[in-house]
């Protein structure tokens, strides 16, 4: 009986759908848009996607596959009504690896976290010998792309900051990373960080969270 009765919901739900109109545009898309960096760069990797009321924010890395050196972490905004390119930013900062990975919204404003390092392999050792490894967190105006605050930067040589994340409630934005060693006499920290900062206001310090 009561099965039955939830089908007769179910029904009568995925009915007034119906009626209201299509989910999806029957003609397709309502726009689109293409983007890459060739030719120095031939692959895209996309680190994360987010929107506020008026932009859409895709960021990510890019790199040309068969060399070690020169990636860039990349930030593209398009309005959310007609696709057209808004703001633009390039993360250069590393010789090897320069990534955005993260996206949080809050509001008209964008938080952004990437990372950039800098190495050499050791043949002798075979270990790479970090000279930059470093995050770094901003915020943007949305609709301009205007830095609001930032950028922050925390070096972590000779610690690998691992996977970010960054989720926001009450106008703040918590920053999640894990320590992970990378490939040298470090080792593994086994250490996850928690991080908590303001979002409205220009940070003067961080609150830290270390989790056992």
């Amino acid at each position: 009986m009561k099965r039955s009765r939830v089908m007769v919901i179910v029904a009568v739900l995925a009915g007034s759908l119906f009626l209201a109109g299509p989910l999806w545009s029957a003609t397709g898309p309502l726009w689109t848009q293409t983007f890459n960096f060739q030719p120095d760069r031939d692959t895209i990797v996309i680190g994360a996607v987010a929107a506020s009321p008026t932009t859409v924010i895709v960021c990510g890395t890019a790199y040309q596959y068969a060399i070690d050196t020169g990636d860039i972490g990349f930030i593209k905004a398009f309005d959310v009504a007609t696709g057209q390119p808004k703001w633009d930013k390039n993360l250069t900062t590393g010789l090897n690896r320069n990534s955005f990975n993260s996206l949080a919204v809050v509001g008209n404003t964008i938080l952004a976290e990437g990372y950039s390092s800098s190495y050499t392999y050791d043949t002798s050792t075979g270990f790479y010998i970090y000279t930059l490894n470093q995050s770094t967190l901003q915020a943007y105006n949305a609709d301009t792309g205007d830095s609001i605050w930032g950028p922050i930067n925390q070096n972590a040589t000779p610690v690998n900051l691992g996977p970010i994340n960054l989720v926001t409630a009450n106008n703040r934005v918590f920053v999640v990373r894990q320590e992970k060693g990378v490939y040298d006499i470090s080792g593994t920290t086994g250490n996850c960080i928690v991080q908590a900062y303001e979002v409205g206001t220009p940070i003067v310090a961080a609150t830290s969270l270390l989790l056992e």
